[in-house]
């Protein structure tokens, strides 16, 4: 599809100029050699147009014609004249013609002026021209310079291509030579056309077997493409307006493309309203633009330009997101589609760059969007093509299972019939009776023993179960009597030691006041130890965990306000980032988890660096996952690695507490039937990861 060829409608860039020296002669010395002078051409740009040859051809007006850096300028922006001007001398036996390349030039004037003589006008050609002023039947234009053996001659030329390419691309030589290169570059665009054709022809004949709309809509593109080829290539042009030249800037060519390739594209990759609601509704207002384009020269002209631009971005993305949308589905089918949309999506580019100036070739100028396009056909049809052999497989495979079931019929009715036939040819109908209630009988027995097997399964199953629960509970028992004796007797023996010493003779002995300080303490550890040992009591129970939606924002800043003391004086930070701030979960557990882990980030800093925690939250397909991050003094995972979630395991011998909190923090993520991961390297920090999974049911 040719969207970059009318890209060049509404891009503009000028090329600077270097020199102002005279224009060397070019010497015309071969009869078949084509010339593309550069370094003879001398450019002037009138941006008022106002300039006439007359006064263009005085030597006043030499020293404001000047060379161009590039190869083929491109005055994209001017929107007045370029003039040109270079000598010639002519060797050969034929005459001298001067061929320009870019069809889209829409008025050209060259004049020539030999010494001494008064100048003359050679030709007034065009784009908007009538299309016999050019000087062959071809899309661009020649035009006759020098008589054979001709002496130097001063050639001068106006070029004015408002809103166009403006390419300037000149090239010297005789008759042969010129049309020897003109002839290669029609016969690939004739051959294009004559793909395309092929192409049309072969898919409507599918059409008209299949009766499927995607073949008939891939005719519309093809006839589409078709149309755009010969209005492109002058052919219509020349058929059918060629003294009306007016008509040469109709868009409805390119209205026309659009909206047969949106309406296939969409076809094709089955862009429908319940798969993909939003793109098929986009599509609309391309086809509303299509439509506009098409109806060009009539009642919207002034915004012509406007509506190329709009659709030659907008066009090109669509197709991009519909294929890439449909790439999810793996079909053959849309890869097929992808390998033939790709290489014009990059021709498209290129060209693109060659208009912006970045660079310029003449082949993919002329041929380019071409070929690509026809790439695009030819592999749309064969993905269409593959569509119509896999149609083709099914139905046959479909006629071969209906044959298969019409056999297996006809084998089950053989059989029932042989069978009656035994059966009615049963002489003794008494032995059968017989035998068939012994058979009854035994299928009853069968029954009630597999009946009864299955129950002894089900019920050793039970069993096993129970048995298992049991086990659990004592474990969880002894793991309760074991935390009760350890953690228990150390606060106690603490107070009753502080209790022992305590002065009740002198009670204002200072001592005194140290003693109910320790005393003090130690009944906190009491009450944290008891705390503790209600968590893990309600956590071995078998209560149903109750959940909630709690706000995991006002969570944190409520365990930051226990801490708040801590945080100030050891000037610590905690940093949070939440995807979103609410989840559902036990709100007892998770904020008992969250206590432990930053009040294990703030005891176990670093001692020469303030503490920072790192708080995040991400709520994921199927599950939350919450990482608490530290930069602490860490942890040895090697050596510490079988003891880390044990309980009463500390780590270090520099800080306090029970060595329940990894243990609390991991007993509670497993009853939230999650998971707990740590990860602590010595003098660089903790990183605990949790995964809870999501619950929409509040208990």
């Amino acid at each position: 599809m040719p969207f970059g060829l009318f890209f060049a409608l509404t891009c503009f860039l000028s090329n600077s100029a270097v020199s102002q020296t005279s224009s060397p002669t070019i010497i015309v010395a071969s009869e078949k050699e084509l010339l593309t002078p550069t370094k003879q051409i001398r450019y002037f740009i009138d941006s008022t147009g106002s300039f006439t040859a007359d006064q263009i051809s005085t030597p006043e007006f030499d020293n404001k014609f000047s060379f161009q850096n590039s190869k083929i300028p491109n005055f994209k922006g001017v929107s007045g004249k370029v003039w040109f001007k270079f000598r010639i001398e002519n060797q050969t036996s034929e005459s001298t013609y001067l061929f320009l390349t870019n069809q889209y030039l829409h008025f050209i004037d060259v004049y020539s002026k030999a010494d001494e003589e008064p100048l003359r006008i050679l030709t007034q050609t065009g784009f908007s021209r009538p299309f016999a002023t050019r000087g062959i039947e071809s899309r661009n234009f020649l035009i006759k310079l020098t008589d054979p053996s001709d002496s130097v001659v001063n050639i001068y030329g106006s070029i004015r291509s408002p809103n166009g390419p403006f390419w300037i691309s000149l090239k010297l030589g005789t008759l042969s030579a010129v049309t020897s290169e003109n002839r290669l570059s029609e016969f690939i665009s004739i051959a294009v056309l004559a793909t395309m054709v092929a192409m049309l022809f072969y898919n409507f004949f599918i059409f008209c077997y299949l009766r499927e709309k995607v073949y008939l809509f891939y005719v519309l593109y093809a006839s589409a493409t078709i149309v755009y080829f010969l209005f492109i290539n002058s052919f219509l042009f020349e058929w059918f307006w060629p003294n009306r030249p007016s008509f040469n800037l109709s868009l409805f060519p390119l209205g026309f493309l659009y909206f047969s390739v949106i309406l296939f594209v969409n076809t094709a990759l089955g862009i429908n309203r319940n798969d993909a609601p939003r793109l098929l509704q986009f599509s609309y207002v391309l086809y509303f633009l299509a439509a506009i384009l098409a109806l060009n020269g009539t009642i919207l002209s002034l915004y012509s330009l406007f509506f190329v631009n709009l659709m030659s971005l907008v066009a090109p993305l669509y197709i991009t997101i519909a294929v890439v949308h449909r790439l999810k589905t793996k079909s053959f089918f849309v890869y097929i589609f992808l390998i033939g949309w790709t290489p014009l999506l990059l021709m498209i580019t290129l060209f693109t760059l060659m208009i912006e100036g970045a660079f310029y070739n003449e082949f993919l100028r002329v041929h380019g969007i071409e070929l690509c396009t026809v790439w695009e056909a030819i592999i749309f049809s064969i993905a269409l093509g593959y569509r119509y052999s896999a149609l083709k497989k099914n139905v046959a495979s479909l006629q071969e299972e209906k044959i298969r079931y019409m056999a297996e019929q006809n084998e089950q009715l053989e059989r029932k019939v042989q069978q009656r036939t035994e059966e009615v040819t049963t002489q003794n109908e008494e032995l059968i009776a017989q035998q068939e209630e012994i058979t009854a009988q035994r299928d009853v027995i069968e029954i009630q023993k597999n009946s009864l097997e299955e129950k002894v399964k089900i019920r050793t199953l039970e069993l096993a179960k129970s048995n298992n629960q049991l086990k659990i509970q004592l474990t969880k028992l002894n793991q309760f009597s074991f935390i009760t004796a350890h953690n228990l007797r150390s606060p106690v023996a603490r107070i009753m030691g502080l209790a022992s010493i305590f002065d009740k003779q002198n009670p204002s002995n200072p001592v005194n006041t140290t003693i109910l300080e320790k005393t003090s303490e130690a009944a906190l550890d009491l009450d944290k130890v008891i705390h503790d040992l209600g968590f893990i009591l309600q956590i071995q129970t078998d209560i149903p965990i109750e959940k909630s939606s709690i706000d995991l924002v006002e969570l944190i800043e409520s365990i930051k306000l226990k801490f708040e003391e801590e945080i100030a004086k050891t000037s610590a930070t905690i940093n949070v980032s939440l995807q979103k701030n609410i989840l559902v979960t036990n709100k007892d557990y998770l904020n008992n988890i969250l206590t432990n882990l930053i009040s294990n980030s703030l005891k176990h800093r670093q001692s020469e660096k303030p503490a920072e925690i790192t708080i995040t939250f991400q709520e994921l397909e199927a599950v939350y996952k919450l990482t608490v991050e530290d930069n602490g003094a860490g942890i040895d995972t090697d050596y510490f690695a079988s003891k880390i979630f044990e309980p009463f395991q500390r780590f270090n011998d520099f800080t306090k507490g029970t060595g329940l909190g990894l243990y609390l923090v991991k007993t509670q993520v497993t009853n939230l039937g999650g998971r707990i991961n740590l990860v602590s390297t010595l003098g660089k920090g903790t990183k605990v990861t949790i995964i809870i999974p999501k619950t929409t049911a509040l208990l």
